[in-house]
């Protein structure tokens, strides 16, 4: 601004009035973008931080826990994520994002935890105690004794025959 005026480029006077102008603008600019950025804060509150439309996030906040908690859901050994949305009448991208945003988890590992609680109670029952491990992960919808060891271990720390056995001792 100086520079300006000291080569005669332009007036003392004008040098100033254009630097107001500037600050001006950039102070425009500024508010400008801290109010688009709270208006899509407010928009994306909205959808509650999953990018879930209302309606899709209220239909699974009502009905996922209800549908994926019936046994003849989380023990099918066929079951995915797929297959649920179809159930539910959503998209898997939709039940992928509800998932990972109000459960901190994936679809996997909420099903496997559904599976071990449901071994869990047949393991605990005493009438069960003929039914071998392999019944018993079968039944509950696991395809392979070491999918369900790794999972069983990963939810109690124990093996399913540690588990057992503890349970006798």
């Amino acid at each position: 601004m100086v520079l300006w005026s000291q080569f005669n480029l332009i007036s003392e006077t004008m040098a100033w009035v254009l630097y107001v102008v500037s600050q001006l603008i950039l102070g425009f600019s500024l508010l400008y973008l801290v109010y688009s950025l709270a208006s899509k804060k407010s928009k994306f509150s909205l959808r509650d931080q999953s990018d879930l439309p209302r309606d899709i996030l209220e239909k699974l906040q009502k009905e996922f826990l209800d549908y994926i908690t019936n046994p003849q859901v989380f023990t099918d050994p066929l079951i995915s994520q797929q297959k649920v949305a179809k159930g539910l009448r959503v998209s898997s991208y939709h039940v992928s994002r509800y998932l990972n945003h109000h459960h901190g988890d994936t679809f996997l590992n909420i099903i496997n935890g559904l599976r071990i609680k449901a071994s869990l109670e047949l393991i605990e029952n005493p009438e069960n105690q003929e039914k071998t491990i392999k019944d018993i992960f079968y039944q509950v919808g696991f395809n392979t004794r070491s999918t369900f060891n790794s999972a069983f271990k990963n939810y109690t720390g124990l093996t399913p025959s540690e588990y057992r056995t503890k349970l006798k001792g």
